[in-house]
C-alpha cells in the first residue's frame, strides 16, 4: 500500500514540473527546452507505469486475502461460541455480520485505507514542493485548502453515530429475512404473510430513515465543502497579481496551481474517507463483538480432575443434588438427583418448560453446571474435555435438523470415515432404509434446505440413522 501511494505521489508531483517546463519553454520559446521535457516525461513513464500495475496488484490481492481470513475467522468464532450465546442472538443478525458488516470493512480495505496513506502523502509532498517553488503563494493555497477539512471534522462523530444506527438495522433487516425463509411453511400454513410483510416493512422504513438521515448528513458535508470552489480561485487571483508584479513566473503559477489538486485530493479524499471509515467503524465494532465473545472452552469445571463425590458404581449417567438457572431469577429446577444404569431405558416426563430439555443440555456440555456433580461413565463431567463428553452421546433432537446435501452425507456427518455398508446397516436399524430405497437416486437423493424435500418422519429416522451410527455408549433421544 505504501509503495503504491508513494508511485501515485511521484506521477502528480512529476507531472506538475514537466508541466512547468513546458510552460517556460513555450514563454522563452526554447525549442530544446520542449523536447528535453518530452524526453523526462518519456523516461519516467517506462518505469512507472508497470511498477504501478504491479504495485496495484499486489495491493488488491492482498486485502482481498485479508477480508477471506476475517470472514473465516468470524465464521470460525461463530462454531466456537457456546450454544448460549447462540440462543440469545438471532440467526439473521448473525448473517449480517458475515454479510454486511464484512462487506463493509472489505470497503475499508479495498478504497478508504489506501485512500487515508495516498492522499496524506500527496498532500505532504505537495505542501513541500510548493513551499520550495514559491513559499508566500503556498501558504494561501495551503491555508484556503484547510477550511473544508475542518468543516469535515465536524461532523466525523454525527457520520459515525448514523452509520452504527444503519449497520444496526441492517441486521434487524436480515432477521425478519430469515424469519421468512426459516418459517416459510408456518407462514403459508397459517396465512401470516400480510403480518411478516408488515414485520419486513417496518425494519425497512426504519432502515430508510437511518439511510436518509445519513444521507442528509452527507449532503449538508457536501454543501459545506462547496466553500473548497475557494481553494482554486483566491489562490488563482493571489497568483495573477504577483505574476503580474515580477513575485513569480507564470510557470510556477501553473505549476502551484497543478499541485493544489494533490491538496485538494487529500482534503476531500481525507473528508469522503472519515465519512466512510464512520460506517466501516460501525461495523467492525460489531464483527469485533463477535470475535471478543468469550467461546466455548475445552472443559467445564475443574482442569481433567475428577469431583471429590464418588458416582454410584453401577449408574451410567448420574445427576446429583443438580441446580440450574438461565438466569439468577428463573431457576429451572433444584436439588434434581436420578441415576441411570447400563441398559436401563429411562425417559423423562414433564409439562413444557420443566426442565427436559435442559439436562440433556447439561448432559452434552451445552451449559456448566455450576451446583451439583453430574457423572458420564463413572467420571464427573468435568473430567471430560467437550468434545470428548460429546462423543459419549448420540443425540437425537424433536427438529431433526439436515443439511443441504444427499440423504448419505448426512447420515455419515456422525462419523466421517463410515462406509457404504455401515451406513446402509444405520439406516436399516432405523427403519429409514426402504424409504431410501425408493427414491430414484436412494441414498444420492438430495434433501434440500433443513431436509425440505422430506416428510418430518423421514427426516427423524435419518437423524436416528445418524445417532446409531456413532455407536455411543449409551443412547439419549427426546
Amino acid at each position: 500500500m505504501l509503495g503504491l501511494a508513494v508511485v501515485l505521489t511521484s506521477e502528480r508531483l512529476f507531472v506538475s514540473w514537466v508541466i512547468k517546463l513546458f510552460v517556460d519553454a513555450i514563454t522563452a520559446s526554447s525549442l530544446d527546452l520542449l523536447w528535453r521535457s518530452v524526453l523526462i516525461w518519456v523516461l519516467f513513464l517506462v518505469p512507472w507505469i508497470p511498477l504501478g500495475v504491479l504495485l496495484s496488484y499486489l495491493w488488491h490481492s492482498t486485502t482481498i486475502r485479508a477480508v477471506a481470513k476475517l470472514r473465516q475467522a468470524v465464521f470460525g468464532q461463530l462454531q466456537r461460541l457456546p450454544l448460549g450465546y447462540h440462543e440469545q442472538r438471532h440467526s439473521g443478525d448473525l448473517i449480517s455480520v458475515m454479510t454486511n458488516d464484512v462487506a463493509a470493512t472489505e470497503q475499508a480495505f479495498q478504497q478508504d485505507m489506501l485512500n487515508l496513506v495516498n492522499a496524506s502523502l500527496q498532500g505532504v509532498s505537495a505542501a513541500a514542493f510548493m513551499l520550495v517553488l514559491s513559499w508566500k503563494l503556498a501558504l494561501v493555497i495551503i491555508a484556503v485548502g484547510m477550511v473544508p477539512l475542518v468543516v469535515n471534522t465536524l461532523f466525523a462523530a454525527p457520520l459515525r453515530r448514523a452509520g452504527e444506527v444503519v449497520q444496526q438495522r441492517l441486521g434487524g433487516l436480515s432477521e425478519r429475512l430469515a424469519d421468512l425463509l426459516a418459517g416459510y411453511q408456518v407462514v403459508r400454513t397459517y396465512s401470516l404473510g400480510e403480518w411478516i410483510l408488515a414485520r419486513f416493512g417496518q425494519a425497512n422504513r426504519d432502515l430508510l430513515e437511518g439511510g436518509l438521515r445519513r444521507v442528509r448528513l452527507e449532503a449538508a458535508l457536501a454543501a459545506g465543502n462547496g466553500l473548497g470552489m475557494l481553494s482554486f480561485l483566491l489562490p488563482l487571483g493571489v497568483g495573477a497579481y504577483m505574476v503580474l508584479n515580477g513575485q513569480t513566473t507564470f510557470g510556477i503559477l501553473i505549476a502551484l496551481m497543478q499541485l493544489n489538486g494533490p491538496i485538494q485530493f487529500f482534503v476531500y479524499s481525507l473528508s469522503g474517507t472519515i465519512t466512510r471509515i464512520q460506517s466501516s467503524l460501525a461495523a467492525a465494532d460489531r464483527i469485533l463483538a463477535v470475535l471478543d465473545a468469550e467461546p466455548e472452552p475445552e472443559r467445564y469445571g475443574e482442569s481433567a480432575v475428577e469431583s471429590p463425590a464418588e458416582p454410584v458404581a453401577d449408574a451410567l449417567l448420574e445427576f446429583r443434588d443438580v441446580a440450574f438457572a438461565y438466569d439468577s431469577d428463573h431457576p429451572v429446577f433444584r436439588g434434581l438427583s436420578f441415576s441411570v444404569r447400563q441398559g436401563q431405558v429411562t425417559a423423562f416426563v414433564g409439562p413444557s418448560g420443566g426442565g427436559k430439555s435442559t439436562i440433556l443440555k447439561l448432559l452434552l456440555g451445552c451449559y456448566p453446571v455450576r451446583q451439583g456433580a453430574v457423572f458420564a461413565s463413572g467420571k464427573s463431567i468435568s473430567a471430560y474435555r467437550l468434545s470428548e463428553l460429546r462423543q459419549l452421546f448420540a443425540y437425537i433432537p424433536q427438529d431433526s435438523y439436515l443439511y443441504s446435501g444427499s440423504i448419505l452425507e448426512n447420515v455419515r456427518y456422525s462419523k466421517p470415515g463410515a462406509s457404504q455398508d455401515q451406513i446402509v446397516a444405520a439406516a436399516r436399524a432405523a427403519y429409514a432404509h426402504e424409504f431410501i430405497s425408493e427414491f430414484p437416486e436412494g441414498y444420492e437423493t438430495t434433501v434440500g434446505e433443513r431436509g425440505a424435500r422430506l416428510s418430518g418422519g423421514q427426516r427423524q429416522r435419518i437423524a436416528i440413522a445418524r445417532a446409531l451410527l456413532q455407536r455411543c455408549p449409551g443412547t439419549i433421544a427426546r
